[in-house]
């Protein structure tokens, strides 16, 4: 039995040797990192984001949540 594999080892090897590939690079994970520029202007929306019709409490989508001291 020594040296032997088993089919189930075989084919979880399989699996597991394609999974780095599935992975994002470094290389892209830079450029995705560059490209997410933040938003603070009110009314304005990160561009990685998605601006909705209303916000919290049915607010309208410029409403001032945070009030700067």
């Amino acid at each position: 039995m020594s040296g032997s594999v088993s089919t189930s080892t075989r084919k979880a090897s399989r699996v597991w040797a394609t999974v780095p590939a599935a992975f994002p690079s470094l290389e892209d994970r830079d450029y995705v990192r560059s490209s997410m520029v933040g938003e603070t202007e009110p009314g304005k929306c990160a561009n990685w984001t998605i601006m909705s019709d209303r916000g919290i409490d049915n607010q309208l989508a410029d409403f001032e949540y945070v009030r700067r001291a």
